[in-house]
């Protein structure tokens, strides 16, 4: 019994150690080879001197100019207001030239961009699910008035701070790519006289026009169209709306300065009787956003929805020294 005892343990040490010295090691996290790290001047300074703000990628070299909050989204793949932190992340703005090491995919520079905030800024976080009050896209009774989208180039475009979206100027209009979407919008002014954007959608997504209205109402707006493919469509609406598409995001104050005099604050009172927001007192035009939708054969329903969140726990203002 004795000696049967023994070659049982025998045999468990030395399954033990094998699966231990057999694991093969966690594969570490994508890393930048070399990252500078410098505060960057005030937004409003680099508007003025003209200077690219944004983030480019260029063979092996990683540069931006942005701020914390930013490079947070584009780090986890997700919105600018998905991310739940102190509010100066918007104004800590940081100037990172990197490089990305040989063999390695540009589809790994998000994953770089975590370990480079975990390390220098001792970011931690994590994500979870948030029910909130949300706008579902969904097609009204009557059916979509939409047209399938022809191909349009985004030949002879300009980057816009050296971000992935371009724009293109012709005459009094103006176009803007998206290739994250595959968007294209052309802008100008309105028909209808002063004071109003004639936007013409000329190829989007139905998840791609989502995203596109939900700076102009008062919560996120979810595609439930169920619709596939791409389509063209016009959008006339007051100036303010679009001004408004700025209040409500979270704006530095360095930001405002460079804009000038327009009063940043949030609407936050809906049109009685609607689920519309009204905005501000001097801005009544908030609820045009609806009926503009409803013409296109579309609605905009009021529900609850979990939204993915990224809950920052703790984040250095300042990174370690180069």
């Amino acid at each position: 019994m004795r000696l049967s005892g023994i070659v049982c343990a025998s045999f468990v040490m030395c399954s033990t150690s094998a699966l231990l010295f057999g694991q093969t090691p966690a594969k570490p996290k994508p890393a930048f080879e070399v990252a500078s790290i410098k505060a960057s001047a005030p937004l409003s300074t680099l508007i003025a001197q003209r200077v690219r703000f944004g983030m480019t990628i260029s063979g092996a070299r990683f540069d931006c100019r942005m701020s914390l909050n930013d490079l947070i989204a584009a780090a986890y793949r997700i919105k600018t207001d998905q991310i739940a932190g102190p509010e100066w992340l918007t104004s800590q703005r940081f100037e990172i030239h990197a490089t990305i090491p040989e063999d390695t995919s540009k589809d790994q520079v998000p994953e770089m961009i975590q370990t480079l905030l975990e390390e220098r800024f001792k970011l931690k976080a994590h994500r979870e699910n948030k029910e909130q009050q949300v706008y579902a896209l969904v097609v009204s009774k009557e059916g979509p008035k939409l047209t399938n989208a022809d191909d349009v180039s985004d030949a002879g475009a300009t980057p816009i701070g050296g971000g992935p979206m371009s724009i293109k100027r012709e005459g009094d209009s103006f176009f803007i790519f998206d290739p994250r979407t595959g968007m294209v919008t052309r802008g100008g002014r309105g028909g209808s006289g002063n004071g109003t954007m004639r936007m013409e959608i000329l190829k989007t997504s139905m998840p791609a026009f989502a995203e596109y209205l939900t700076p102009l109402v008062d919560h996120p707006v979810l595609d439930a169209t169920g619709l596939k493919g791409s389509y063209k469509m016009t959008m006339e609406l007051p100036m303010d709306v679009y001004r408004n598409a700025i209040m409500n995001r979270p704006v530095p104050s360095d930001l405002a300065s460079a804009l000038g005099t327009i009063p940043f604050s949030r609407p936050a009172t809906a049109v009685p009787g609607t689920d519309a927001p009204a905005g501000n007192a001097s801005d009544p035009s908030g609820r045009a956003v609806f009926p503009a939708i409803e013409r296109l054969g579309l609605k905009l329903d009021s529900r609850k929805a979990p939204i993915e969140k990224l809950i920052i726990e703790h984040i250095e203002k300042n990174p370690t020294e180069n």
